[in-house]
């Protein structure tokens, strides 16, 4: 090999290597922000796609996992507080993430906005539609206060070996006790 390939290959070796490095830092990010996903809610993993710092803005694009949690804007500032000392090592970072094509700022939940002009007609939260007022005692914790919705179902089932989902009572009369109201079926 003559000097001038052995330069050659020298320069494509340091040439790769701040790839090698970027690709770590992104692999290193995916798995942070995964065990902060998880740590929120069953998530699968998140992946980083593409990482870009320009000053003191930093820019995400992640897999859509991230858009899947259900954050409050203090648990969102705490995540950007996070991804900027994970990728510029201080908390000065501005940071936006973008997951499923939509900034994360945009998927925070009425839940935790106050919107009390458009949310007239929402019941607030802890309203019972019962309550039963001939018990001899107060019930503070479990279900109370928690309103439950059920129906006079047996469901769906999947069955594998057919490769279908399938009602879990057999067809009576051309149809499916599971489909009518519990006053036709009780």
């Amino acid at each position: 090999m003559n000097t001038g390939s052995r330069y050659l290959w020298l320069i494509i070796l340091l040439g790769t290597i701040p790839a090698l490095n970027f690709a770590q830092r992104l692999q290193r990010l995916s798995d942070s922000l995964t065990v902060y996903a998880q740590s929120k809610a069953n998530v699968e993993k998140v992946e980083v796609k593409s990482c870009s710092e320009k000053g003191k803005q930093i820019t995400l694009t992640t897999n859509p996992t991230l858009s899947h949690l259900s954050l409050s804007p203090d648990e969102l500032k705490d995540l950007y507080t996070r991804v900027s000392l994970w990728v510029r090592g201080d908390k000065q970072g501005q940071v936006s993430i973008y997951s499923d094509k939509k900034e994360l700022t945009s998927l925070i939940t009425s839940r935790y906005k106050a919107r009390p002009d458009k949310d007239k007609h929402r019941l607030p939260q802890q309203t019972a539609f019962v309550e039963n007022i001939d018990l001899p005692y107060l019930i503070h914790n479990g279900l109370n206060g928690k309103n439950i919705a059920l129906w006079g179902s047996h469901g769906l089932y999947y069955k594998e070996a057919e490769d279908r989902w399938l009602w879990q009572r057999a067809r009576l009369w051309t149809t499916v006790e599971d489909v009518f109201t519990s006053s036709f079926t009780s």
